[in-house]
């Protein structure tokens, strides 16, 4: 009993008695200042009426006649001038009250001595305090605080609010704490008297200017002890005097009603951040029931009136923190977490506080008016952590009581941004319109995978649903002008592009072939849309011109995917054919359109196609009406290439190809003849190669001729210096049977004939090549010097064949016939070529006749060797001699 007399006693004196001492302190200390300042005036005007009475009573002195001289203005007395100073620095500055001393008469002025030169002071060391307050200067500028005002500033400024939020937090507690000796009603009691006292001293004291800053945290603490005290009285149940839920939330309404009604009085943040800073965080220490819930519902409800009035988006985030972080703690530590939310009631009464809770904040956007950068920013915080907490709370709770109905969290919370979006418009409120646009197209691209398992939305056809929000998204960008929703749009694409890659084409199991072309050919039919209609949009304002490479890139996405289709759903031979002639379509759009870009990607699919046709189509075996797949699918490539080549030299004569164009067609036309040399090798046995080589050189010669086209020139000489490779490392050494003809003078006679006759088409249409000191590098200088090639080529190969088929004694005589015959020829069609081949085999011949020869033949085959060899030596030379002038003519 003793214990409780004491307690009330001391609850009476802290809560009552000690704010009024405290009061009567601080105006007992103004009091004696006060009383103080009078004195000393009442003295001070007693010696200045005692030393105007002396001046008055002595007579005044004669003055000295000066003539044209002016009269001397009557200075004050010091005594006047002192006294007035005295008044003047009175009501100016208020200084402490200096000590009275008494009145002293006036002295005669006497003139000062001059005073003897002082020696400068010695530069004192700058102490250490000093140095501490120059270097925290800047940072305290910045907060607005002055240097010397800092610890003033901490003691009057930051002390009273720390001060105030630990004794309301105890009085919180003590509230909830249970004492035997007191009832609920005591605490109540004891809660309200505290807060009216710390409001009404608050009130009070924000009356004197000087105690203004320290009275409004009291009345920011009386409100929130007085808010938690109506909460109290229902909520806890040491303190519970109201069991009826209605009239426990009509008192919080009143109370949240004053709050609302004073802040917007004084309009200050400190009292009103204070204020809800105290009321959430005494409802979250206190015991959490679903009354603690609506508790925070109120104080929220009542913080969107306030940032009506006053504007400030700090309270607004700090609102949306608090009260989300309210029913984090009621749902983790009162219900257990969200798995303990299997009872349909608990769950709803969870959701429909944080639906409120949205509904509360999502008033923000519409209630802030626009301030500068920094509430601006702040406001936009708030928002969007009102949209995150709500989303992250719900999707926890309905994941663990409906996991299956996730979408519709995120569907119908779409839904209501699309809603709040469009009156946000309607109200001009610009910036929070295109944030909760936002927000809305990310929950609806959100929803469509959050989809049962099961639903075919989720899983094959998730890409497409991606891409018809886009194009709803772009359109409604291109309307209202917003790069905004263009933006998302784009992003929306570009994750759908990937969902493709991911699911359709290389998804695990893999779709049916049908629903991947039902599902990737749309899209790839909207990538290519969007080339042909943003530059249609830029043309009329709608887009900006930064974004015409949207398009294009889109493009090559589109084409990547149809490529892949073809590689995923095709037969293995069939794909560089696809590829080719989707290359084909590609170019000709690009030409009629004007589109480089699908141009370009005509050349990397005809290169891929060819890089194919190597991979998978010249080994491949099978038949296709009797001709094999190589027949099949890689002639249709050559053509194709060789139309390419016609097609790009039409546009490049045209101008309508750029720089890196133009040398295409000479790519395309090498490549052709390239896939026919591969193809006669695979197609035909290993005997029969060179002649179909031989062929094609001779073909390409003579159509290069015919159509003045050099590179068919310069294309039939390399194909020429293959097949003379080839003969000379394969075929020489056969050893079988052609059609009765021994293989290796059937496979190379009919080469070394296309040689010469290739020679001498050469020779007939001379004028069609160019001179060799004009050619320029690389194959040039081949296509001028392809008379002389072809005719080294052919003479060169006979002398191989005779070589390997004349044997023994008589091979010096076969190829000194071969020379007088190359020598000949030389001389008939003024061909030097020939003449010099015939030389150098003449000396092959003087080398083997006196370096084997002589050492391996027969007697009578050396004599007939030698013979012969000089006979032939001394025609040419006497040919040389004879026609030196007409040889010279032509050399």
């Amino acid at each position: 009993m003793v214990f409780l007399w004491f307690f009330y006693m001391f609850a009476f004196f802290a809560f009552s008695i000690a704010p009024l001492v405290i009061i009567w302190l601080i105006w007992r200390k103004r009091f004696k200042r006060l009383t103080e300042q009078v004195t000393y005036l009442a003295a001070r005007i007693q010696d200045l009426e005692q030393q105007i009475s002396l001046s008055q009573a002595a007579p005044p002195p004669p003055k000295p006649h000066v003539e044209h001289a002016p009269q001397p203005e009557v200075a004050p007395s010091v005594a006047q001038v002192k006294g007035a100073e005295a008044w003047g620095q009175l009501i100016a500055e208020r200084p402490p009250i200096p000590r009275i001393e008494p009145a002293r008469a006036v002295a005669e002025a006497t003139p000062a001595k001059a005073a003897p030169p002082r020696t400068p002071p010695m530069p004192r060391p700058t102490p250490p305090a000093a140095k501490l307050r120059e270097r925290i200067s800047p940072n305290l500028a910045k907060m607005g605080v002055d240097a010397a005002d800092w610890e003033a500033v901490i003691g009057g400024k930051w002390l009273n609010k720390i001060g105030i939020v630990v004794f309301v937090i105890g009085v919180a507690l003590f509230l909830g704490y249970s004492l035997r000796y007191m009832g609920p009603l005591g605490r109540v009691a004891t809660g309200v008297v505290t807060s009216l006292t710390l409001l009404f001293g608050g009130v009070l004291l924000e009356r004197v200017e000087k105690y203004s800053l320290f009275a409004k945290p009291l009345i920011g603490g009386g409100w929130a002890l007085l808010y938690f005290t109506g909460y109290a009285a229902h909520n806890i149940e040491v303190s519970k005097i109201i069991h009826d839920p209605i009239r426990g939330i009509a008192l919080l309404a009143v109370i949240a009603g004053g709050m609302i009604l004073h802040s917007l009085k004084y309009r200050s943040q400190v009292v009103t951040g204070i204020a809800y800073f105290l009321g959430f965080l005494t409802v979250a220490i206190s015991p959490l029931t679903g009354f603690a819930l609506v508790a925070s519902a109120i104080l929220a409800a009542s913080l969107v009136a306030i940032l009506r009035g006053t504007g400030s988006s700090a309270l607004g985030l700090f609102g949306v923190a608090a009260t989300y972080l309210n029913h984090l703690l009621w749902l983790e530590y009162r219900m257990g977490g969200p798995a303990q939310l299997v009872h349909t009631d608990s769950f709803w009464l969870a959701q429909g506080m944080l639906v409120l809770y949205w509904l509360l904040f999502s008033a923000f956007d519409f209630v802030l008016e626009p301030g500068n950068d920094t509430e601006e920013k702040i406001g936009f915080a708030a928002s969007l952590a009102n949209t995150v907490a709500f989303l992250g709370l719900s999707y926890r709770q309905v994941g663990i009581v409906f996991p299956d109905a996730r979408y519709l969290l995120t569907g119908l919370t779409a839904l209501a941004y699309v809603a709040s979006s469009y009156l946000l418009r309607v109200l001009g409120r610009h910036k929070y319109h295109l944030i909760n646009a936002s927000v809305a197209v990310l929950l609806i691209a959100l929803t469509f995978p959050l989809k049962p398992p099961s639903s075919p939305l989720s899983q094959h056809w998730l890409a497409i649903a991606w891409l018809l929000e886009a194009a709803v998204v772009l359109a409604l960008g291109s309307y209202l002008k917003e790069m905004v929703f263009r933006m998302q749009a784009y992003l929306l694409s570009a994750v759908a592009l990937g969902a493709l890659f991911v699911i359709n084409l290389y998804g695990t199991p893999e779709p049916p072939d049908v629903l991947r072309w039902a599902t990737v050919l749309p899209a790839i039919a909207f990538f290519y849309l969007l080339l042909w209609w943003l530059p249609k949009s830029l043309g009329t304002g709608k887009v900006l011109k930064d974004e015409k490479y949207v398009g294009p890139m889109f493009s090559y996405s589109g084409s990547a995917l149809l490529a892949i289709l073809l590689w995923k759903e095709l037969d293995p031979v069939a794909v560089a054919l696809a590829w080719g002639f989707m290359g084909l379509i590609l170019l000709e759009a690009g030409v009629r359109f004007g589109q480089v870009p699908l141009r370009i990607q005509a050349y990397l699919l005809s290169a891929l196609a060819f890089g194919r046709l190597f991979l998978a189509n010249f080994t491949a075996p099978g038949e296709i009406l009797g001709l094999s797949h190589r027949v099949v699918t890689v002639v249709p490539i050559i053509a194709i290439f060789y139309y390419l080549v016609h097609r790009l030299k039409e546009e490049g004569d045209a101008g309508r190809l750029a720089e890196y164009e133009k040398h295409l067609p000479q790519v395309y036309s090498y490549t052709a003849a390239a896939l026919l040399v591969i193809l006669a090798r695979f197609e035909l046995t290993r005997s029969l190669t060179v002649l179909a080589w031989a062929a094609l050189g001779f073909i390409l010669l003579t159509l290069g001729i015919i159509l003045r086209n050099r590179d068919l020139r310069i294309q039939g000489c390399l194909i020429a210096i293959l097949t003379v490779w080839r003969s000379w490392s394969t075929n020489f050494f056969l050893v079988g049977s052609l059609y009765g003809i021994p293989e290796r003078l059937a496979t190379t006679v009919p080469v070394i004939a296309l040689l010469f006759i290739s020679q001498l088409l050469c020779l007939y249409r001379r004028e069609l090549f160019p001179k060799a000191k004009e050619a320029q590098r690389g194959l040039a200088r081949l296509d001028a010097n392809a008379q002389g090639i072809f005719s080294i080529l052919g003479g060169f190969l006979l002398a191989i064949l005779l070589f390997f088929e004349v044997r023994g004694n008589l091979l010096t005589v076969a190829w000194t016939i071969e020379g007088l015959g190359l020598m000949a020829a030389g001389f008939l069609l003024r061909e030097r070529t020939l003449r010099l081949s015939g030389l150098g085999l003449f000396a092959v011949c003087l080398f083997k006749v006196f370096v084997i020869d002589l050492r391996g033949l027969e007697t009578i085959y050396r004599i007939l060797s030698f013979i012969l060899l000089g006979i032939i030596l001394l025609l040419v030379s006497f040919a040389y001699t004879k026609y030196k002038d007409l040889i010279k003519r032509y050399i």
